[in-house]
């Protein structure tokens, strides 16, 4: 794992290490970027309508309102 400007390593190491443990791991705003620089192969929510679906779906559903 390289080293990126602007995220800290310690950061992309706990990633690392929660994607590896199979934890679930959520992110948003730069976020995002620290997710696909660690390697976790994370979609991007913009790029993927099912993230776009499913978030409709939970935001719908009775037990979350």
């Amino acid at each position: 794992m390289a080293v990126t400007a602007g995220i800290d390593p310690r950061v992309l190491l706990l990633i690392t290490e929660a994607f590896r443990h199979g934890k679930a791991i959520g992110a948003w705003a730069d976020g995002l970027d620290a997710l696909q620089t660690a390697g976790t192969g994370a979609a991007h929510p913009r790029d993927d309508p099912s993230v776009v679906e499913t978030r409709s779906q939970l935001a719908a559903h009775p037990h979350t309102a």
